[in-house]
Order: structure tokens, then C-alpha cells, then sequence
């Protein structure tokens, strides 16, 4: 007996007198998206008001979306570790 979820999962489960074997296959794929954007590190609206402030200082802001093309994967749990060269 095989049962498919989705196109992506596969249940097999096999029933020999009384011995009972499954086996599971689940294929993903595992993208990571990563936006980084400069902004202000105040956000006045009006760039008198930061003229004034003398806010002129800008910081790097990341976001990341992890996208699963298997909808049964949750992820709970991401690590993500930056190595930087030696320049």
C-alpha cells in the first residue's frame, strides 16, 4: 500500500504475514532568502529634522524567508553563521 500526501512525499508500507515494513520518502527543496537594506538609524521623516540631529548614520538591516517547497516540513529551528574572510 502507498500512500502520497503530495507529490513531493511517499508512504510505502508492506505487510508480509506478520511482519509490517514502511519506508518514507520525503523530497525538499530548501531555499534561504537574505534582504539586506541600508537605512537610517533614526527614521525622522523630514531630512531637515535630520540635518538638525546631525543624523546622518547608516546601519545594515538582514531579513531572511525560509522557503520549504514541501508544505509537510516545518522548520522550527534556524542557525545561520557568517564567515568573513580575512581581507
Amino acid at each position: 500500500m502507498e500512500i502520497k500526501p503530495n507529490n513531493l512525499t511517499s508512504i510505502v508500507i508492506n505487510k508480509r504475514d506478520t511482519l509490517l515494513t514502511h519506508s518514507i520518502d520525503i523530497r525538499n527543496t530548501q531555499s534561504l532568502f537574505i534582504h539586506t537594506k541600508k537605512e537610517y538609524k533614526r527614521n525622522y521623516k523630514n531630512w531637515f529634522i535630520r540635518f538638525l540631529h546631525f543624523d546622518w548614520k547608516k546601519i545594515n538591516t538582514t531579513r531572511y524567508i525560509i522557503d520549504n517547497s514541501n508544505e509537510l516540513i516545518n522548520n522550527t529551528d534556524t542557525k545561520i553563521v557568517y564567515i568573513k574572510d580575512k581581507e
